[in-house]
């Protein structure tokens, strides 16, 4: 959904004014907040139109997971990983490539290839390209806490960025806690509240799927599975932050309401459970207790 949500927002905030195009008989909005309820409500029906007159996502020169397996092919076989270094330097540490990058045909992230190119990098390549997609993350995170969020910037683009830094396993790893997940947290509290449910849906949509988050419950048995690992891993992430943060301080005049980080973090946590509730009630079954012990620890 992401990619056809980014350009009907953009569409409706700007409008058409061509009679003859059939997008412009389509609802506009001068507020982003009003902007995003139309556009996430157009990005799931066929008979919504993209209009070719409004501006358009630029594209920018992201890789895919196929880009990074040939080039590691390649530098296995010479022994000569510098040029993979540079290319993962240069795709995680530069916002507008990393948003172009692991996209399916829609324009939205493709995770399985994400997940799998993080599996590569981590798992497979040399110290130094690693090394090079480590500093690339940390970069690409502080042009993301540097960002001005005026109303005038499109605020859609860093869904992407989220979507794809959210699925780096090493947020779970405790040396991640001290840079990596503050940052994150801090980012993810930046994105304003009208653009998290299409933040959620693609998050917890399997890559596959054509489900609809706002129609209604999931029928599928193995999709409602899906997203409900999903879910419980996005809060795992968040709760194992803060425990981790909690039973490590040393200074007992660092309480949870004066650390920013923890502080962040919670209002993740709160987020995504909030959107459970108003979209997917019907997989708190599933994960009612993760949330119980994860709110109330």
């Amino acid at each position: 959904m992401l990619g056809p949500y980014r350009r009907y927002f953009r569409q409706t905030l700007l409008g058409c004014t061509t009679e003859s195009c059939p997008a412009a008989q389509q609802p506009v909005a001068r507020d982003p907040p009003d902007a995003a309820t139309i556009a996430f409500s157009l990005a799931q029906t066929s008979q919504a139109y993209t209009c070719p007159h409004a501006e358009a996502v630029p594209d920018t020169f992201g890789v895919s997971l196929g880009d990074l397996e040939q080039l590691y092919n390649e530098c296995q076989a010479t022994g000569d990983f510098e040029a993979m270094s540079r290319m993962v330097s240069n795709t995680f540490g530069t916002s507008p490539s990393l948003a172009s990058s692991f996209l399916d045909t829609t324009g939205s992230v493709d995770k399985y290839s994400v997940q799998q190119a993080y599996a590569l990098l981590i798992h497979k390549c040399p110290s130094n390209v690693k090394e090079a997609f480590l500093k690339g993350i940390l970069e690409q995170l502080r042009l993301l806490k540097s960002l001005d969020l005026t109303p005038n910037v499109d605020t859609s683009k860093l869904l992407p960025l989220l979507v794809i830094l959210l699925q780096n396993p090493l947020l779970l790893d405790p040396e991640s806690h001290a840079e990596v997940l503050p940052s994150v947290c801090e980012v993810l509290c930046k994105l304003p509240q009208y653009h998290h449910p299409v933040l959620c849906h693609d998050l917890l949509i399997p890559p596959s799927s054509h489900i609809i988050v706002a129609n209604g419950p999931i029928h599928n048995k193995d999709d409602h599975e899906y997203m409900a690992r999903e879910l419980e891993h996005l809060i795992g992430i968040f709760h194992h932050f803060v425990t981790l943060r909690l039973l490590s301080r040393t200074d007992d005049n660092m309480t949870p309401n004066r650390d920013v980080a923890i502080m962040n973090a919670t209002k993740c946590l709160a987020m995504f459970c909030i959107l459970l509730v108003a979209f997917h009630p019907e997989l708190f079954p599933t994960i009612g207790c993760s949330l119980s012990f994860t709110l109330f620890p």
